[in-house]
């Protein structure tokens, strides 16, 4: 089975990662706009108006087993993407030892089959070693997906009237 390495980086377009391993995310995955906080993000102005555009930005991670954070990847790591593990979890390696590594900020969404675990804590809601986590839905995702990411293919609103028999 394949093994895919994301050392990081900024994705100005959109784009679905895909293997049928592991994907260990090694830094930073972030938008060039920030599609939570458009209003003060100076990537997201339109160079002809100077008005906030719109940003169609999207990454999906798609792995048959993992989606892991390496070992190597920086405190309080951002992931701007839409993650799914089939078979497996969305985890930290190494969560269990070592100092802190600040806060795991996904921003996005994750599908993973098991919950992964990316720390450890103290009866005091102290970390003790890896991340704590931070996640929030990206709304763009509600009727925009990353390109060929797997889906379950489009909602139809149906109408529901009670009839009297």
């Amino acid at each position: 089975s394949g093994h895919l390495t994301l050392l990081g980086g900024e994705l100005d377009g959109r784009m679905t990662l895909g293997t049928d391993g592991d994907i260990s995310v090694q830094g930073h995955v972030q938008y060039p706009c920030d599609p939570e906080d458009l209003s003060q993000d100076m990537d997201c102005l339109d160079p002809q108006t100077g008005a906030v555009a719109y940003n169609d930005d999207l990454l999906g991670l798609v792995a048959s087993h993992n989606v892991r954070v390496g070992t190597s990847a920086p405190n309080d790591l951002v992931i701007q993407a839409t993650v799914m593990a089939t078979t497996g979890a969305f985890q930290v390696d190494g969560y269990n030892v070592g100092a802190p590594r600040g806060t795991l900020h996904v921003y996005g969404g994750i599908i993973a089959k098991y919950g992964g675990l990316t720390g450890t804590f103290s009866l005091l809601n102290n970390s003790l070693s890896g991340y704590t986590e931070q996640h929030g839905y990206d709304p763009r995702l509600l009727n925009n997906a990353p390109p060929h990411f797997p889906t379950t293919g489009r909602y139809i609103g149906v109408i529901w009237q009670r009839v009297q028999p």
